[in-house]
């Protein structure tokens, strides 16, 4: 059946490639979703494979069946889809990461100035003697 469905599309019958979609779509959903667990991935991975499939329908040799040959494709697709999620969960955990650091940053930015505020306000409360000796030894180190 795969082969006069086949003849049909490489003859320019192009929506009937959907033959091929309707018959194997489970079968490419679950290889997919074995490789990449997550059925959001599985569904992309699968889309692509059919696009892919269907662009490369005339380098199909049918030296081995239809079903082995989108196998293929599904499995590369799938493996690409991974790569493509775990980029993407990278990528988000260093804008994480790189986020984290600024917000440490700033709060030590933070933490600083409040610290010579209260050391201000404290030093004004003493009389200018004490403050002084306090602002000499402690502040600027002599």
């Amino acid at each position: 059946m795969d082969e006069i469905y086949l003849q049909k599309v490489l003859s320019g019958q192009k929506d009937e490639f959907r033959y091929f979609i309707r018959t194997y779509k489970d079968f490419a959903y679950n290889l997919a979703l074995s490789v990449v667990k997550n059925e959001v991935d599985a569904e992309d991975a699968v889309q692509d494979a059919f696009i892919q499939a269907y662009n490369s329908l005339v380098s199909f040799n049918r030296k081995s069946k239809f079903s082995s040959w989108l196998y293929r494709i599904v499995v590369n697709c799938a493996y690409k889809q991974l790569y493509r999620s775990k980029r993407k969960i990278s990528d988000v955990a260093i804008e994480i990461e790189a986020s984290t650091d600024e917000l440490d940053s700033m709060m030590a930015i933070h933490v600083e100035e409040e610290k010579k505020y209260c050391i201000q306000k404290a030093l004004e409360l003493l009389n200018p003697d004490e403050s002084l000796v306090l602002q000499l030894h402690y502040l600027m180190e002599y």
